[in-house]
């Protein structure tokens, strides 16, 4: 639980433990005496691996002039400031405000810390304790 995989995304939660059926194995650490018992443990598990194109709901982490750090769930995603503007939506950056945020000329627009954003991936970069991603604008 509460791990990152390539293969499988986040691990949630570890579900259907099967203890009945563990399989043990003694391994020698060449030290004495020593050594470490490892199990094979069958277990299902509820995951959340996002993929290219998926749309998701978030929440502002952290908003500076270099983009933004949106949270979804247990993934990081960043939006970067060339994807917060388009013709359609006029976002600049607004230092002057307070708290400073992203904004339209007319201030209708704010996106700031705490604001909940939904988003679709463009990308994804997976590791084994951390996945992160890039969305092109809220």
């Amino acid at each position: 639980e509460n791990t990152c995989t390539e293969r499988w995304g986040f691990v949630i939660k570890a579900v259907n433990v099967d203890m009945e059926r563990l399989e043990g194995k003694l391994n020698p650490t060449g030290m004495h005496p020593g050594g470490t018992a490892v199990f094979s443990v069958p277990y299902d598990a509820i995951v959340f691996k996002p993929f290219k194109g998926e749309v998701l709901n978030g929440v502002v982490k952290n908003c500076a002039a270099q983009g933004l750090f949106v949270q979804c769930g247990p993934l990081q995603v960043f939006i970067a400031k060339s994807n917060l503007s388009d013709a359609n939506n006029q976002l600049v950056w607004n230092a002057d405000e307070a708290p400073p945020c992203w904004a339209s000329d007319d201030l209708k627009t704010k996106i700031q810390d705490g604001s909940h954003l939904k988003l679709r991936i463009i990308g994804v970069r997976m590791s084994n304790d951390i996945a992160n991603s890039v969305s092109p604008q809220p």
